[in-house]
């Protein structure tokens, strides 16, 4: 699958091919009639498979979990992320690497129960961002870029489970003593000029948080990547 570009889809309705009543016996008689059907067909209509469309490809393959083209192409589109000085290919792979991130934090946040966002919140998300500046400006841009509602649905909804996870699982430990503000104020007096103390000591607060946390998830990406199953298909 992953050589030519294909990967199988799991549905809940039983083949027409197989009697799911009959033994074991039979069931293996009925995927060999099944392989001998599509061997044969391929055979005699060659062409029209390679000449064909191809719909969406495999980009890779995270722990079993498809990464197709239309996925990258998704997020890409998402996060507006620029190919502006580097090359296409490097832009591509910077995309694939965060999506394959965001694929192991996914899959971290459902082995912690991480609650799911509501309808109602995705929705009003897609609100704001169909509107924008009052001007439709945003919701034309989206469309624009190929996302449609189901698309932009699923990424909302990924974004807010990843945000929720990385605040209970990460900034709820992240502890900012008084010597660090103290520490930090001494360092850079001259970015809290104009402002009181207990103001700059709040502010200073949110920066080292912010830093720390940016650092224990991208601790938590090295970990999560050292023990995952990740396979990029080159060919694309």
């Amino acid at each position: 699958d992953l050589l030519s570009g294909s990967y199988v889809i799991r549905t809940r309705y039983p083949s027409p091919f197989i009697s799911h009543n009959e033994g074991d016996e039979d069931r293996g008689h009925g995927t060999i009639l099944v392989a001998s059907l599509l061997l044969s067909f391929l055979i005699i209509f060659p062409a029209r498979f390679s000449s064909g469309e191809i719909v969406d490809q495999v980009i890779a393959v995270v722990n079993n979990e498809v990464i197709s083209l239309s996925d990258l192409k998704h997020y890409i589109s998402f996060y507006s992320i620029s190919k502006k000085g580097i090359g296409l290919d490097d832009a591509l792979m910077a995309a694939l690497q965060g999506l394959i991130d965001e694929r192991l934090i996914l899959t971290e946040a459902s082995r912690f129960g991480v609650e799911e966002p509501t309808e109602e919140a995705i929705k009003e998300e897609t609100k704001k961002l169909e509107e924008g500046d009052g001007t439709g400006g945003a919701g034309k841009k989206l469309s624009w870029q190929g996302l449609e509602p189901d698309n932009l649905y699923t990424l909302l909804r990924n974004r807010r489970i990843i945000a929720r996870f990385i605040d209970q699982r990460i900034n709820l430990f992240i502890l900012i003593s008084p010597e660090d503000i103290d520490n930090y104020l001494k360092k850079n007096k001259k970015e809290f000029t104009g402002i009181s103390q207990e103001e700059a000591r709040l502010k200073i607060g949110r920066i080292l948080t912010e830093e720390r946390s940016r650092e224990k998830v991208r601790e938590l990406k090295a970990r999560l990547r050292a023990k995952a199953d990740i396979r990029i298909n080159s060919e694309r």
